[in-house]
């Protein structure tokens, strides 16, 4: 119950430190070997000498870097090749024969470009530091050696064409294959899968070498169409898309072999079906160096012969307005579908605010005048806008080969096209264009709408039916398999401009131009090699269900990650510092907690540890024990009969703790507690410290004095020194969590603290301190500065634990790893994505209702309303969340236990929060003890045992909703996500299921409760809102769209007033800034101090509502405001909080209610029955608002008007206890 400063704690332990006296012990610690990538400065970056030695193996062909850019910084600097160097900087050609440039402006960062000025510094930054100049295989199997000798960043570059800045990085080694231009042509290659001509390539050749190569020889290979891009790296390895791809397929459709060396130093021949198959099939599409280094690729050409074209372009000027501009360009979208499916045809085309221009259509084998045939129906269309062959300037001619066409085509316009700093990719699929035309045009809007972006597109069909059939199965993302086109949005930016610029656009991009065009383009992914860096989702994005095998061969060609590349394959176990260096992404483990277990684990000790590390009363001065956050091994054993205290270290910012150098070394603790010992255990990042048994009286002894030490510095602590000593509250609640507990576990039976501090604040004011460390406000106008959008604010860690979920996302204390688990589920709770299960959502309340008039109508039968809305909701997040209705509709009176286990949670939240500990003894015995021991949490077991099976089932691959439909799921996706590998362990995910399930429909079955009864209670809103479903729903069995029913102005008033009156959750949401401090008033508040508001507070607020106890829907009609007369008085509604951590549900919440409500009053005549105010009125808090204690029933009657007519049938619906999981708590 104590949760005061660590400082009145440090004082406490000094006092038991003087009392112990002065005998020491001691542990050893090891840095071990570290998987973080050195960089230049650090101790273990390789010597000179190691260096030349290096340089030795590979006969004098090792580069130190040195940016093109030199010249235009001093001491380096030339006027004349600087100003010659800035007219050419961008165009790709200028780049891509030098060892260590890229085409990645963003990873360029400005640290070496011409445009910075003379005086300042000319910096490696993301620059690799040194290049092997690779003319065999034999220099590849040197560098890989060395950089796993040496633990050196590798990476393999050719030109440098990644967006993504996969052919850099800071520190490393790269093995630079461009000079690898060998080309062989094999007139008849044979194979179990291929027989006929075929084209043998270098690494280092590009795609212009290649066109004219097999032009010479009578063919035509299949390409893409920036002539500088290099064949057999990125581009086949990543899939590859160009002008022939409509007849041929991707580029990895046509690979029969690869030559690679692999990260062990073999060079081996990977091919569809020898014994490295799988490693043809994860380099086929799977990404470029990610699984070896490829030394030549082998592929199929086709005969050469004439290729059609067309071109032109239309913008505002020729259509006479920017509406029919943009119905010109909707046109030729809708006609994209009927041009691909015509064999061979590709379309290249870019579209800006104003201005439209199809760049070429290439028809393979097809002459002029077909050419003018295929696009007529387009032609006569546009004709409809205003358009025609003159003001489009339409040209159509014939090429004799693909060769010449290409020439005069693309070649020569990409080859001195810039390449953008903020640009990305998605695929609009044949779906998206089919079922949504409309909102895609309207996407293209919104991208190109400010100005800052236009979109560069290729429109095409890939799909495996219409193509040549490919060579073998590979991994190109499925996603291509269904796109109608893919898209690069580009910003509009030249070099020269401010680079704040940039930063700006890629904010943009990141946060308003890609969500956008998602939203227009659910499920539809994405090309790896042209997307941008922050794609949140990237691994199901980019490569779709292909991910978790491509790992598995990731991992068995290169398990320690040698091969490193941003968004690539295994990526996630990386990151980079801010200091560049890349290392393994582990979490940094909290030592917040102790735990001395005996062998009956009776007893725990709290904080001790902490005081030792984190009071720094340690010998050493303090630097870093472990480079770059990684785990310490701890050494030797222990003794035998010891018993042992898990400890977590981390957590641990340079300079608290250290050793001198990279040895083994003691730390001398203190106070006359001997025999410590720390041993690493294999697979956990945990250790175990251990006390010898012969301490343990002595140990007892002193935590008894140090306790009662720490009691007496605490309570002057918080009464007197806390930084919110002087902030206005009782005394008691100030000086011990034990007044809070009182209010929460005793009065009134518990749940009053809500009304508590109700009280505090009309003794003391807006602003309270309702526990030693909290902060509590009551003014309405402060939650949108406490929940704001543009700070990341920290959660209560003492709240973390309450449910046994610490590490779902709703329950994550720290901002910026909530941030992360967020953005993975976000997209699923999008309005978009709710939109598109509305119908869902709809056939469930329609097979209710159906029920509803089956079993009830005309039986003089009360149903309970509760379980009513429950099954609803919970089936519909199950849905979303798995894919897999549970049909609790079925169970008899609707009463599932399912939805009882969840139901029954909420009622020990306040038991959980006070003494945690009773959570930690139930998790670690075994089920069916604890529910013999512990009745009252069988619910919660079951609940668990439920999210058990549903995530071993997506783990598994077994979960047959998703197969049979055939869309993604939350876990499926999260599975396939960019989070982390231990953000996917089995354990975190059931616990970010049972989040997400407890969540997503307790708190809308509640609401959707309280909602009926107050309906039903007032006769004139039963009426209005009847009379005017009935109005706009003649046929009660046809319930209208969401979307049109968000529209009808009462139903829109009715949901918001039982938002309003239901709150949601009433329990406080406390916010932390750890770094800054806030204002209220006159106060100004600490940094790190917790500080919060409530939904109770808000929505009872006699300034903002009138009257709060009263349902009255009037009150959001018309455009109503707040007590200023200017916001709006939804500004004051905040059922579903506010800010960074508003509830992810609140879409699905608004959908369901919605629907629910239309459903249930359009169908069904109900009643009330046996049930008052007194059964749904706030009395105990919950985590929702509860009702009186004893609080049952509430009652309705029933008709669905089939031919019978209306007839009546009773409800009944007893108000139980619900948990309230929301994450905005």
């Amino acid at each position: 119950m104590f949760h005061g400063s660590s400082s009145a704690f440090i004082a406490a332990v000094i006092t038991c430190t003087w009392l112990l006296g002065s005998s020491v012990a001691g542990y050893t610690i090891n840095s071990g070997t570290t998987a973080c990538k050195p960089i230049p400065g650090d101790r273990n970056w390789p010597t000179t000498a190691e260096w030349n030695k290096l340089n030795a193996t590979v006969n004098g062909r090792l580069i130190a870097t040195l940016p093109i850019a030199h010249v235009c910084h001093a001491p380096w600097y030339s006027e004349e090749a600087c100003q010659t160097l800035k007219s050419q900087w961008g165009v790709a050609e200028l780049q891509t024969s030098q060892p260590a440039e890229f085409l990645a402006p963003w990873f360029q960062n400005q640290s070496c470009t011409p445009f910075e000025g003379e005086d300042s510094p000319c910096n490696l930054g993301n620059y690799a530091s040194y290049s092997i100049k690779v003319t065999s295989s034999k220099d590849i199997v040197a560098g890989v050696q060395f950089a796993k000798e040496k633990n050196v960043r590798l990476v393999v570059k050719n030109t440098g064409h990644d967006l993504q800045g996969k052919s850099t990085g800071k520190g490393a080694l790269s093995l630079w294959t461009h000079n690898m231009k060998d080309m062989k042509l094999i007139p008849t290659y044979q194979s179990d899968y291929y027989n006929g001509p075929a084209i043998k390539v270098g690494a280092g050749v590009q795609i212009a070498d290649a066109v004219t190569f097999a032009a010479d020889k009578g063919f035509r290979a299949v390409l893409g169409s920036c002539p500088t891009v290099g064949v057999a790296g990125g581009y086949s390895q990543g899939g590859g898309y160009g002008l022939l791809a409509s007849l041929y397929g991707l580029g990895a459709d046509n690979v029969l072999e690869w030559e690679v060396v692999t990260v062990d130093g073999k060079l081996v021949k990977a091919t569809p079906t020898n014994k490295y198959s799988d490693l043809y099939w994860a380099l086929s599409g799977g990404g470029g160096g990610t699984y070896g280094i490829v030394v030549s690729m082998t592929a199929r050409v086709f005969e050469d012969g004439p290729v059609g074209s067309a071109n032109f372009f239309f913008g505002t000027a020729s259509t006479g307005s920017t509406e029919a501009y943009w119905k010109a360009v909707g046109i030729f979208h809708n006609h994209i579908p009927a041009l691909v499916d015509q064999k061979g045809i590709v379309l290249s085309y870019s579209v800006s605010q104003d201005t439209f221009i199809l760049y070429t259509m290439t028809a393979p084998d097809r002459t002029k005048d077909e050419v003018v045939a295929i696009l007529n129906p387009l032609v006569s269309d546009l004709e409809t806008v205003g358009l025609n062959l003159q003001t489009m300037a339409l040209n159509t001619s014939t090429s004799s080969t693909y060769s010449s066409y290409y020439q005069g085509s693309l070649e020569p316009v990409l080859a001195v096209s810039p390449i953008s700093p903020v640009a990305g990719d998605r695929f609009i699929s044949r779906s998206n264009l089919a079922d949504n035309a409309a909102g895609v045009l309207k996407g293209f809007q919104d991208v190109t709408a400010g100005g800052n972006f236009t979109l560069a597109c290729t429109a095409l069909n890939v799909n495996k039916s219409h193509i040549v059939k490919p060579a073998a199965e590979n991994s190109a993302s499925p996603a291509w398999r269904d796109a109608l086109a893919t898209c690069i949005i580009g910003s509009v930016w030249s070099w020269g401009q401010p680079w704040d610029l940039v930063l700006e656009q890629q904010k943009e991009y990141e946060q308003s131009v890609l969500p956008a065009f998602e939203a227009v383009t659910p499920d539809a992914g994405a090309y790896a090699n042209e997307a941008n860096f922050a794609q949140n989702d990237w691994q199901a994005t980019f490569y779709g269900e292909n991910y978790p095998r491509l790992k598995k061969i990731k991992a068995r060609y290169d398990p320690k990650g040698v091969l490193y590349g941003v968004n690539s394959v295994g990526s996630e176990a990386w990151r980079e510092d801010g200091d560049g260096h890349a290392d393994e992404h582990l979490s940094r483990e909290q030592l917040l907690f102790v735990s001395v277990r005996t062998f009956s684990k009776s007893f725990q000790l709290a904080y001790f540890f902490e005081v030792l590390l984190r009071s720094q009363i340690l010998r050493q001065p303090l630097s870093s024990i472990v480079t770059c956050r990684r785990s310490a091994s701890l050494h030797p054993k222990p003794k035998e009969g010891a018993f042992a205290a898990e400890g977590f270290l981390g957590d641990l910012g340079a300079g608290e703790i250290g050793l001198p150098d990279a040895n083994a070394q003691s730390l001398i603790l203190f106070g006359g507690l001997p025999a410590y010992y720390a041993v690493s255990r294999p697979g956990k990042k945990a250790v175990d410290l251990v006390i010898g048994h012969e301490s343990t009286r002595l140990l007892v002894a002193a935590a008894l004095v140090c306790w009662f030490g720490y009691g007496i510095w605490l309570a002057i602590y918080r009464l007197y020194l806390s930084p919110i000593a002087s902030f206005p509250g009782p005394k008691l609640a100030a000086l011990t969590g034990w007044y809070e507990a009182y209010f929460d576990l005793v009065e009134k039976g518990g749940g009053q603290f809500p009304f508590e501090i109700r009280r505090m604040h009309e003794k003391y004011g807006p602003i309270v301190r309702i526990n030693p460390d909290e902060l509590h406000i009551d003014d309405p106008e402060y939650y949108d500065v406490l929940y704001s959008t543009n700070k990341a604010y920290d959660k209560l860690k003492r709240f973390q634990h309450r449910f046994s979920i610490p590490e779902a996302t709703f329950s994550t204390v720290k901002a910026e790893e909530h941030k992360i688990r967020r953005s993975a589920l976000a997209p699923f709770f999008s309005k978009a994505k709710v939109r598109s299960q509305a119908a869902s959502v709809q056939a469930l309340m329609d097979r209710i209702s159906e029920k509803l008039s089956r079993e009830y109508t005309g039986k003089n039968k009360p149903a309970n309303i509760q379980d009513v809305w429950s099954a609803l909701s919970a089936d519909a997040i199950m849905d979303i969340v798995f894919a897999k209705s549970m049909n609790l509709y079925d169970y008899p009176d609707f009463r599932s236990p399912f939805t009882t286990a969840v139901n029954s949670v909420a009622v020990y939240c306040h038991i959980t929060l006070h003494f945690g500990f009773l959570l930690s003894i139930i998790n670690n015995l075994p089920d069916w003890f604890a529910m013999r021991v512990f009745p009252p949490f069988v619910p919660v077991i079951q609940f668990r045992w439920e999210m058990e099976r549903q995530i071993a089932d997506v783990l598994a691959k077994r979960n047959q909703g998703t197969k049979q439909i055939g869309r993604k799921t939350v876990f499926s996706e999260m599975v396939a996500s960019d989070l982390p590998q231990h953000e996917l362990r089995p354990e975190r995910l059931l616990q970010e299921a049972q989040s997400l399930i407890g969540a997503g429909f307790e708190t809308t079955a509640w609401s959707l409760t309280i909602g009926t009864f107050h309906i039903l209670d007032n006769p004139s809103v039963l009426s209005r809102l009847r009379a005017e479903l009935e109005e706009v729903m003649p046929d009660p069995q046809y319930i209208l769209p969401l979307g049109d029913l968000e529209k009808l102005p009462y139903l829109t008033a009715v949901s918001k007033e039982v938002l309003r009156i239901a709150f949601g959750g009433v329990e406080r949401l406390p916010r932390i800034d750890r770094t800054g401090t806030m204002t209220f008033e006159k106060w100004t508040i600490p940094p790190g101090t917790p500080v919060s508001m409530d939904q109770y507070h808000m929505h009872t607020n006699e300034r903002v509502f009138p009257e709060p106890s009263v349902f009255r829907p009037e009150r959001w009609l018309g455009d109503p405001k707040g007590p200023d007369g200017v916001k709006p008085l939804t500004n004051y509604l905040t059922t579903f909080g506010r800010g960074t951590r508003m509830c992810l549900g609140l879409n699905l919440a608004h959908a369901e209610i919605f629907i629910g409500l239309a459903t249930l009053f359009r169908r069904h005549e109900l009643e009330l029955f046996e049930t008052t105010r007194r059964d749904v009125d706030f009395h105990t808090e919950y985590l929702k608002a509860a009702p009186w204690p004893g609080s049952t029933y509430l009652t309705t009657n029933n008709m669905w008007p089939y031919s019978q007519g209306y007839k009546s049938a009773k409800f009944r619906s007893p108000l139980g206890f619900l948990q309230h999981n929301n994450e905005t708590l």
